[in-house]
């Protein structure tokens, strides 16, 4: 019985890692080496550099989330982005 269960804990932490997923974006060059940050509920869970004129996220997800993805603090320059394991 203990291996199962140390079998079922295995393929479950599989399944939750296996929900990576990316959020890439092309944004003017005037915002070349400014931070963007990717939110949920107001808090920065991350953030990435302008390079060349475009930006990268890559995660994992285990939830649906509603995320924001914003410039450099810039109110008027964001994205709402609804992220959800298992869809592609």
């Amino acid at each position: 019985m203990r291996i199962l269960s140390i079998l079922v804990m295995s393929l479950l932490t599989l399944a939750v890692t296996a929900q990576n997923y990316t959020i890439a974006g092309k944004v003017d060059v005037k915002y070349e080496g400014k931070e963007v940050y990717l939110t949920e509920l107001a808090l920065v869970v991350d953030t990435a550099v302008v390079t060349n004129g475009e930006f990268k996220f890559e995660r994992n997800v285990s939830d649906q989330c509603l995320c924001k993805v914003s410039v450099a603090n810039n109110k008027r320059m964001f994205a709402d982005v609804i992220i959800t394991p298992g869809v592609n």
